[in-house]
């Protein structure tokens, strides 16, 4: 039996799907076709902050009839990379004994119990979306996009992830990422290792999520006390397929930069982070596919396909239109 190949939608398309009512056509028409659907929980985030209740029902309803695979957080993911690469290179960082019960209770709720209370109780689920202190940060990479937008302009940084260097003076260099001495290195090792160390050694609501899944497998305490091996992991010896979900978040961020800057690039980048998960993304957002086009470009390891989809008698059918151009 053929392997079917692993398609991605993006919310607005689920969304035009649940509008037009055309789901259970749609999913089959998918599958004779040979594909089966994945679908990250931070789109369905997305959507549970839809305002209108009947709306945010149809689009739930279209997301669930397509039984896809539901894929497990991109912080959970994200964990289990930088805890693989532990094992083979820092295993003295790991905990002798991850926190199992922990880790299988979040992954149950998050491959199983958000999506019943998306169907069963949408208007909770809402209002506890809403409330997310996590929120917060879609904000914040907006502004700290805008900054770098203008930085980009008057530095010259440049426009491709890959080939982006950071350097800056041995002082500053100690409150990004204490053991590094701001000479110029690869930015993605500089961006990803200065989240990582805000992580694991400060306390905050807006990194607490991160916070307690490193703490599931890994000696927090072990790590922060030695900055200089910590900098030396990151500056020299971590490799992008070790944590390719963090660099596909960030060569995002940075690509997004050629463009407008939007209220929306933060969940964009989210969202980029389960590329590697899918064989195929479809979107009807021009700009978030040129981003993510440009970004496979210059990723050093596979992830999907990225394609536009574009209005023809119906989103449905401009969806099906460009799954079956695919070679």
């Amino acid at each position: 039996m053929a392997t079917k190949k692993r398609v991605m939608l993006d919310t607005n398309l689920w969304s035009r799907i649940g509008e037009e009512g055309t789901a259970t056509t749609f999913v089959a028409a998918l599958r004779d076709m040979g594909y089966a659907f994945v679908l990250p929980p931070s789109m369905l985030l997305e959507v549970m902050q839809t305002p209108n209740a009947d709306t945010r029902r149809q689009i739930v309803a279209a997301m669930s009839s397509a039984q896809g695979l539901r894929l497990r957080t991109e912080v959970d993911l994200c964990t289990n990379e930088f805890r693989t690469a532990l094992q083979r290179k820092r295993p003295a960082w790991l905990r002798s004994i991850p926190d199992a019960a922990a880790v299988s209770g979040w992954r149950t709720h998050w491959t199983k119990q958000v999506w019943r209370d998306a169907r069963n109780d949408s208007e909770k689920f809402h209002q506890d979306v809403v409330r997310r202190p996590s929120l917060a940060a879609v904000d914040d990479w907006y502004e700290t996009q805008l900054k770098n937008k203008q930085r980009m302009r008057e530095d010259g940084f440049s426009s491709d992830f890959i080939d982006l260097e950071l350097r800056c003076t041995p002082d500053e260099a100690n409150t990004v990422m204490p053991g590094w001495d701001g000479s110029s290195t690869a930015g993605w090792r500089v961006l990803i290792g200065e989240y990582y160390w805000y992580v694991l050694s400060q306390r905050h609501s807006s990194n607490e999520t991160q916070r307690q899944w490193f703490a599931a497998y890994l000696d927090i305490d072990r790590i922060v006390s030695d900055a200089d091996e910590f900098a030396q992991f990151f500056l020299a010896e971590l490799e992008p397929h070790d944590i390719r979900r963090e660099w596909l978040r960030y060569a995002v961020g940075h690509t997004q930069l050629e463009r407008k800057v939007k209220k929306s690039n933060a969940l964009d980048a989210q969202h980029s982070m389960y590329l590697v998960d899918a064989d195929l993304f479809l979107s009807g957002d021009q700009a978030f596919v040129a981003v993510l086009r440009d970004v496979r470009r210059q990723a050093p390891f596979r992830i999907a396909d990225p394609r536009r989809v574009e209005l023809t008698n119906s989103w449905t059918d401009g969806i099906i239109a460009a799954l079956a151009s695919v070679a």
